[in-house]
């Protein structure tokens, strides 16, 4: 198997149609078709398909030219702790700068909020004073903030994210490909009943069809985390 790593914005091809991962999860992928048609299918599921490419060309209208198509909880799911962090961080920042409160909302102010160099009520505290003000803060030039604002105006969440943060590895990499094509058999099945979870049952099943397929014990799964990796939804 490929050892491509999806992003949220890359644009793929998936059952003949191409898509725009909207969201991760590490488990999960949320995909937009390019005529807006949303689904949500197991990683460990798309990345097997027959019909996945990778690295498609985009359509000549892409969704993250405004951020319109993103889905903002898929956006943090897919960063580790640390990306997360400074992602809301640096939003806080940029709505007290613009708005005199980190929510951007004076209904949910913070203790103590809004701070004199932030205060909307202030009539000498024009916008661009307050950008000023931040930017003394953070130690940063005012073009950046601006520039930032700009990214979580048209991209909202997405545009303040380290995209490099925002990446996951494919886990079927190290797997059996008769592993990959047992799962893949097995999840078209669970798809088909409606009654169906992903679990311990799944697991289970997909070793009895290994066994079916290729003998007792011939094709054993791997561990139940790295199972669990590849194909247990979020």
């Amino acid at each position: 198997m490929s050892s491509h790593r999806l992003a949220t914005a890359d644009w793929v091809e998936f059952e003949d149609e191409v898509h725009q991962v909207a969201g991760l999860d590490g488990l999960t992928v949320r995909l937009r078709s390019e005529t807006g048609r949303m689904q949500t299918i197991m990683l460990a599921v798309l990345l097997a398909d027959h019909s996945f490419r990778a690295a498609v060309e985009p359509p000549p209208r892409t969704l993250e030219e405004n951020g319109s198509g993103l889905d903002p909880a898929g956006v943090l799911e897919g960063l580790d702790e640390g990306a997360k962090k400074a992602a809301l961080e640096l939003e806080g920042h940029l709505l007290e700068a613009v708005t005199g409160y980190r929510s951007g909302d004076p209904l949910t102010p913070e203790p103590g909020e809004p701070r004199a160099p932030y205060n909307p009520a202030d009539p000498a505290l024009t916008q661009r004073a307050r950008i000023q003000a931040k930017a003394a803060e953070l130690d940063v030039s005012e073009w950046w903030l601006w520039k930032l604002w700009a990214r979580r105006t048209e991209q909202g969440l997405w545009g303040l994210v380290d995209k490099r943060k925002a990446r996951i590895r494919n886990p079927l990499r190290n797997l059996d490909p008769r592993v990959i094509q047992a799962i893949r058999d097995q999840a078209a099945a669970e798809r088909a009943d409606s009654t169906a979870t992903i679990g311990s049952r799944f697991m289970r099943r997909t070793q009895n069809r290994l066994d079916a397929d290729h003998g007792a014990g011939t094709v054993p799964l791997p561990g139940r985390d790295s199972f669990r990796r590849a194909v247990a939804p979020h």
